[in-house]
């Protein structure tokens, strides 16, 4: 079945084999593919994948497949300045008291 530029019409279709509760919220391309046995619309592929992507369901229960680093600052420096003319301190802080201290 052909469908029209009816953002409505394109989102019911996708909630039956997608955001149904039986489906349980299937990859991009399993849903791409049982929605296209039966409806057709100009550019589906890119539709159904970006509203996928924006998910907040499947966006809360993503596994993390890679650990984020925090960027290292980077000191900066003068060109040609004496050494120890500058001292960097790092603190870590929000620890658990001991001994009446929280941070190092």
């Amino acid at each position: 079945m052909v469908i029209h530029l009816d953002n409505d019409l394109k989102r019911r279709i996708l909630r039956e084999p997608y955001d149904h509760w039986v489906a349980g919220h299937p990859r991009r391309d399993e849903t791409t593919r049982r929605i296209q046995c039966n409806y057709f619309w100009p550019l589906g592929r890119a539709w159904i994948a970006q509203c996928i992507k924006g998910c907040a369901t499947c966006q809360q229960n993503k596994n993390l497949t890679h650990v984020t680093k925090t960027p290292l600052y980077k000191i900066t420096v003068l060109e040609n300045a004496p050494q120890f003319t500058q001292i960097v301190i790092d603190l870590i802080t929000g620890l658990p008291k001991s001994q009446g201290y929280a941070l190092i």
